[in-house]
């Protein structure tokens, strides 16, 4: 079936709202700031959090329509980590009209995700999702608990006052070592 000129047929397009989530890097991260409702996961491969989360985010993509879902992995992409201050894997940014309208910092189950993410969009959760148990982290370790804040810590060093803070710790251990050398080895 052709529909101005677009092929529909029975395949899903990717990239829509109500489909599986899309990979997406700092190149092409325009494509969640302009639709008008994403939830955006930033995510490690290397994160036990981050891939006990990312079956229940893929499975939600399709249940939930009207909300365009994207992932970013980090270990790839760090230019959009900083701008919306990911300190904690998984971390999901919920966007309407490219704005930030709500997060979640570390895994949590389905039923505690699809509440937060009406919360962040104002309206009640997708009645199609039905909450289920998170599976088991791929390591091997415990499901995730309800409510939980746990995950993977992100250590950052994009910050402008870096240099400085580098140029005055070197300048303190400078002082420090030469005011130890004047005591042990000059002053008499």
């Amino acid at each position: 079936m052709r529909t101005n000129g677009a092929w529909l047929g029975a395949v899903r397009l990717l990239g829509q709202a109500g489909a599986a989530p899309v990979e997406i890097g700092d190149v092409n991260f325009s494509q969640a700031l302009s639709a008008p409702k994403a939830a955006v996961m930033f995510y490690s491969p290397n994160c036990p959090y981050s891939r006990a989360f990312l079956p229940i985010f893929q499975a939600l993509g399709p249940q939930t329509p009207g909300v365009f879902f994207a992932t970013v992995n980090l270990d790839q992409s760090v230019q959009n980590a900083g701008k919306y201050n990911v300190h904690m894997l998984p971390t999901i940014v919920f966007l309407a009209a490219g704005k930030e309208v709500g997060r979640i910092d570390g895994a949590q189950e389905q039923s505690d995700f699809l509440q937060t993410m009406a919360q962040s969009f104002g309206g009640a959760a997708p009645a199609g999702a039905a909450p289920t148990a998170a599976p088991a982290p791929a390591s091997g370790g415990a499901a995730i608990q309800a409510a939980s804040t746990a995950g993977c810590p992100v250590v950052t060093t994009s910050s402008p006052l870096t240099p400085i803070l580098w140029g005055v710790g070197a300048a303190a251990v400078t002082a420090g070592l030469g005011a130890g050398a004047y005591f042990l080895f000059l002053r008499k």
